[in-house]
């Protein structure tokens, strides 16, 4: 453990101190009190090592100065998948665009660091986004880095992590040699776009979760603009065109997207609210729904695109509805859910997975009529900021009860 510095104990005091008097005054978060308090709080609990010293929070990093930093950055924030349990591309999709307005906020460089995602677990070097999403040194106004960084990411300190410990699927326990910064003051950093001395931040998974929806409803016209940024690879794009321009013919195109689990919930219990226990019940839902809205606008003839994890939901639909279109994707065997190897099974390998993903993703945001079934990022980052049709509508009632 670090020595107590008298500067470390000035800071640590001072936060305090303006803690106190935040919460007595009933100050905001935005006001000079409350910035002061939160920089406080990061000078002391940021982390400081060696030049060249290395970490890893389920991503390999090496602290160290501008100068020997990934193409000299000087300041910058990292989106990267900080969290005990792998997150699905929905889930970064959306927390992505949080980072990015931060970053447009306080002037700092968008390090976009995917590696250790779900689809490669035997290749933990491998980033990603830059598979997915052409290179641009600009994402709509902020500086972007995504390329393959290699096993280590050289990033400059000081350095503001996550406190605490992430123990991760495999059982492998990690966290930051020193420093880090609790959950509560990172949130507020991050939602009231508080810039902070430390050249690099990284904040966690469950941090940018906890404050999406304050992000969102703030910078909602932004957001929009930084998905409509983002580029994809050409053979992904063509891929997209060539489905919709066979598939969606007539109007409207309802899109519904249904995600099963497909044996997640036997893996982690925060998958278990995914599972259709009655089938049957959850099919006829759906059914009901999208029946009402075509009543309700009187609207003839309309094409139905399904969007599913899973081969037992699409025979389900299948049998209700004759105009129905969907990728033809692999789908793991029931019951096998996404093992943190299971899309190297897949035809083409991992990257085939990811696509297939994707291109849904995209698909929906061609559709009319968004029909949203179960809770998931797919269903709430997508259909109210990713549109390519102005005038699609968002159709949420209350969830389905298995």
């Amino acid at each position: 453990m670090r020595p107590l510095l008298f500067r470390d104990l000035f800071y640590k005091m001072f936060s305090r101190f303006i803690f106190f008097v935040e919460r007595n005054t009933r100050k905001e978060t935005s006001s000079f009190l409350g910035a002061a308090a939160l920089r406080a709080s990061a000078n002391y609990q940021q982390t400081v090592l060696p030049d060249g010293a290395r970490f890893k929070l389920r991503n390999d990093y090496t602290l160290t100065q501008p100068n020997k930093s990934v193409r000299r950055v000087q300041r910058c924030i990292i989106h990267a998948d900080v969290n005990p349990i792998l997150s699905g591309l929905g889930c970064q999709m959306m927390l992505l665009a949080v980072c990015w307005v931060y970053a447009k906020h306080t002037n700092r460089t968008l390090l976009i660091d995917w590696r250790g995602n779900m689809f490669f677990q035997r290749d933990p070097a491998c980033n990603l986004f830059p598979l997915l999403f052409q290179h641009n040194d600009d994402l709509a106004g902020v500086p972007c880095i995504s390329d393959q960084f290699g096993e280590t990411l050289r990033v400059p300190q000081p350095l503001l992590g996550p406190a605490g410990r992430f123990v991760q699927e495999s059982g492998i326990s990690h966290r930051l040699p020193v420093g880090g910064l609790p959950l509560r003051v990172m949130r507020r950093i991050i939602s009231g776009g508080i810039d902070v001395p430390q050249r690099t931040l990284l904040p966690s998974l469950v941090a940018l979760w906890t404050v999406k929806n304050e992000v969102y409803a703030l910078n909602r016209a932004e957001i929009r603009i930084f998905f409509q940024a983002l580029r994809l690879q050409p053979e992904i794009w063509s891929r997209i065109k060539q489905f919709r321009d066979r598939n969606f013919t007539t109007s409207p195109i309802i899109g519904v997207h249904v995600r099963h689990g497909n044996g997640e919930e036997l893996m982690r219990d925060d998958f278990k609210p995914r599972v259709i226990v009655n089938l049957e019940g959850f099919v006829e839902d759906v059914e009901g729904r999208i029946l009402n809205y075509v009543r309700q606008r009187c609207v003839a003839p309309w094409t139905l695109f399904l969007a599913t994890d899973s081969d037992i939901v699409i025979e389900a639909f299948s049998k209700r509805f004759k105009n129905i279109v969907y990728q033809k994707c692999w789908h793991p065997q029931p019951g096998k859910g996404i093992a943190p190897d299971s899309s190297y099974r897949h035809p083409s390998g991992p990257l085939g997975a990811a696509i297939e993903a994707l291109v849904d993703f995209y698909l929906l945001s061609f559709c009319d009529v968004a029909i949203i079934t179960r809770p998931t990022s797919f269903d709430t980052a997508l259909p109210s900021l990713m549109h390519k049709v102005e005038s699609e509508v968002y159709v949420s009632n209350e969830p389905h009860l298995p």
